[in-house]
């Protein structure tokens, strides 16, 4: 995550959307909730606050949470219901105002993961007696006027807190004094310890959730790469390298994190053929195994020529009735299985059958993960 938040405004230019999509979660009211726009957003946390038109109620909320919001920002009041309900903390941030003044409970404490200041601007005392009171939890400044948002977010990231700052604060074009390039502001609390300043940056496969191998970024590659959405490295003999340039083996960008230090980068990406390996393999570590594995081989099997004759799989894809038909025994065999051995056994099978029916419908490994 960056160590900033936006929150997202109606009136975004869809450049500076995507770039902040590929840098964290976007913050979005309940109104935009319903934007087709946002239908693709694959990150996003949801302001439930009490101003919002109608006011949120409990099963509202709940909804907004099964709908795909990672958390929701919400009042301790509203909290306390959806604890009472059994809401986990973990998707949950207590939205606290300081503007007026606060009382704090000893019971607001297990209530949520995080907490999400409102403030006039950036009271440190005040944020590190909030840190103290939620101790282990994450703290979100959102204050009313930010003068400078690379020096707010530098700020905040010694105390180790993340602002919170309207999308109409960005743009992709070069920083003025009135908005902030989106790279800009995520670079901002970076840090590099290396001579040549450079960051290590772990590429990982978004579908997969697979390492394919380890690069280094600089402040100009991370730019171009949030900017456009492909992969974009600072070899450390040639200089900029834009992944796939020459091979074809481009990358879509989806996600970039740094890690708890803000001195190492994680790029989650989309990897085209024939894989990010010079060896042209998917990863430098290795093949892909377990259910990734598995994937990759069912939908090879899809493909015209992929199948071998004879092939089960490929039996299956086209006669929905005995796939339907080995769903259903397997699972009733799962369910009678006693031992550790037949449970493992029955539950590989129907993990199969199952995948291969996603696969067949254009579901993938990671459309059930999320």
């Amino acid at each position: 995550m960056a160590c900033f938040l936006p929150l997202l405004a109606n009136d975004t230019p869809n450049d500076v959307q995507h770039a902040l999509e590929r840098i964290g979660p976007l913050i979005i009211t309940p109104n935009a909730a319903h934007d087709d726009a946002l239908i693709n957003v694959r990150e996003y946390w949801i302001f439930c606050a009490e101003t919002s038109t109608p006011a949120p109620d409990t099963s509202t909320v709940i909804k907004y949470i099964d709908d795909g919001a990672q958390k929701v920002i919400v009042t301790s009041v509203l909290a306390t219901k959806l604890a009472q309900q059994g809401v986990p903390p973990t998707r949950l941030v207590l939205l606290l105002d300081v503007t007026g003044g606060m009382a704090l409970s000893d019971k607001l404490r297990s209530l949520a993961s995080g907490v999400l200041l409102k403030t006039q601007g950036i009271e440190k005392e005040t944020i590190s007696s909030v840190k103290k009171f939620f101790p282990g939890a994450e703290i979100y400044v959102f204050p009313e006027n930010v003068d400078n948002a690379v020096q707010t977010i530098r700020e905040l990231s010694q105390t180790g807190s993340k602002l919170v700052i309207s999308s109409q604060s960005f743009t992709c074009q070069d920083s003025t004094s009135t908005r902030i390039n989106v790279s800009d502001a995520f670079i901002a609390s970076l840090v590099s310890d290396r001579p040549d300043g450079l960051f290590p940056t772990l590429i990982t496969s978004y579908t997969h959730n697979h390492s394919l191998g380890l690069v280094y970024s600089s402040s100009q590659s991370i730019r171009e790469t949030i900017q456009t959405g492909r992969g974009v490295y600072q070899s450390r003999k040639h200089g900029l390298w834009r992944k796939g340039e020459t091979s074809g083996a481009t990358q879509e960008v989806v996600r970039i994190r740094a890690d708890c230090d803000n001195d190492t980068l994680e790029f989650s990406v989309v990897q085209s053929p024939p894989g990010f390996c010079h060896l042209n393999r998917e990863s430098c570590f290795g093949s892909l195994s377990g259910l990734a594995a598995l994937e990759q081989t069912i939908i090879s099997r899809l493909q015209p020529g992929g199948a071998p004759e004879g092939s089960y799989t490929h039996r299956l894809f086209n006669d929905s009735s005995l796939l339907g038909k080995k769903i259903r025994e397997e699972a009733d065999e799962l369910v009678e299985a006693q031992t550790r051995e037949d449970i493992a056994f029955e539950a590989a099978d129907l993990i199969y059958f199952a995948m291969v029916k996603c696969i067949k419908n254009g579901v993938r490994l990671k459309d059930v993960e999320d």
